[in-house]
This record gives structure tokens, sequence and C-alpha cells, in this order.
């Protein structure tokens, strides 16, 4: 893959595989994170309480032993909403959540489920014909492609790798950066920007970043760098 391929890729699961040697076990559970979130409104409470703790598992903020049982409680909720072809990519999408040792897998796999949700919902309520598959419709197409763009603000670009200068961290971009990602506050990164900017960055992949319009995920690329987590 090519940096023009990387930028313009709307596979995410090619896009996945390209980064399998490099990608953390931290950065593969925030991704399945982060495509969870996409479909929130789809996702029962107890279902999004596994989410949450796979978030904070990801720093070692919970425990491993509440992620595993509330991950079961996940799938118990979801699987009997699903097909039978389409109950597999749940179970994968579980092992990027849970404290399973598969997080890579589980991280290609919670793309695919959600675009199997996106595509289900959209034949059940009408939106699609019944009788087309729903991996074959606009929903699922849709869905699938935006990941994509989650794996580029996760993961960042492989081909131009950032390393933050020390000048950059002001206590100013530092605490900015830890509120966001604490907060989930992504709308602030506009702000990080103008602060990156006063303490001296000049990337304009940071930058513009911070300043695009996202997708944005605990995980983010530039708070990540901003913040020493890989």
């Amino acid at each position: 893959m090519t940096e023009a391929e990387w930028l313009a890729c709307a596979e995410p699961v090619q896009m996945l595989e390209f980064l399998r040697s490099t990608a953390s076990d931290r950065k593969s559970r925030l991704f399945a994170c982060a495509c969870c979130r996409k479909r929130w409104p789809d996702i029962p409470v107890g279902g999004r309480e596994a989410v949450a703790i796979a978030e904070q598992c990801a720093d070692d903020l919970g425990h491993a032993e509440h992620l595993a049982s509330a991950a079961e409680r996940l799938v118990a909720l979801l699987l009997p909403l699903l097909p039978p072809h389409a109950q597999a990519a749940l179970l994968a999408c579980q092992q990027a959540l849970s404290a399973d040792h598969r997080l890579f897998h589980g991280a290609m796999a919670a793309c695919v489920w959600v675009a199997d949700i996106a595509g289900i919902l959209a034949v059940v309520r009408g939106a699609e014909p019944s009788s087309v598959h729903y991996r074959h419709t606009r929903a699922w197409a849709a869905e699938f492609g935006e990941c994509s763009h989650v794996v580029r603000d996760v993961f960042g670009n492989p081909f131009r790798p950032v390393s933050a200068k020390p000048v950059w961290l002001t206590s100013t971009v530092v605490e900015l950066a830890r509120g966001i990602y604490v907060e989930g506050a992504f709308d602030r990164l506009p702000i990080l920007a103008d602060a990156l900017q006063d303490a001296g960055c000049e990337n304009a992949d940071v930058l513009g970043h911070c300043r695009g319009p996202g997708p944005h995920a605990r995980g983010c690329w530039v708070v990540d760098l901003v913040l020493g987590m890989t």
C-alpha cells in the first residue's frame, strides 16, 4: 500500500491488515470501541457498559475480570438480534472488548460488525429492500467505509510518523490533551491545535487533523502523541 492509497482507502480491514505488525493492543482495543460508539444508539445500555470498561482497560484503568463479564453481557444482548451469518462477527468483536489476546483480529471484526448492524437495521426498518442481503445494502457499504476514517484517526498516517518536540508539550497543551482524552471532548481539538501552534508546532498533519472534521475517538493519534501514548 502506498501513502496515496492509504489516504484514499475505504477498506478498513485492508488498512488494518497493513498495520498488523505495528498495531498495539491498546490501539486495537480502542479502535474496536470507537467502531461500537459509531452505533451507540443501537447498543443496549448493558453493551455500552462493556465498551466503556474496555476503554478503561486499554489504559489499565479498569479490571480485566469486570471487562470479560461485561463483554459477555454485550454479546448476550445483541446475539439474538442477529441472523446466524452475522453472529460470528459479533463474537470476534467480543475478543477486542474482552481480555482476550486476539485483540487485533477483534479490531478487524469490529468494523465488519458495525457495518452488519447498519445493514440489518436498514432492511428491518424498510430503508432498503427486504430482498437485498444486508451486506449488499448502501447502509452496510457506508458504515464500513466510514470505519476507514476511524482507522486514520486512531493510527494516523504510517507513512508520515510524527514525533512530538519537547517545546510543543507546554502545560497548557498537555492539560488540554488530557481533558480531551478523559472526557471525550473532541470538540476541543481545534483549541488544542491553537495551543500547539502557539507552542511552536508547524506540522501540517498535526494541526490539520485537529482542525479537520473527524471523526475523532479515544486513541486519536494527535492526542496520544501529546500524551506519549502508543
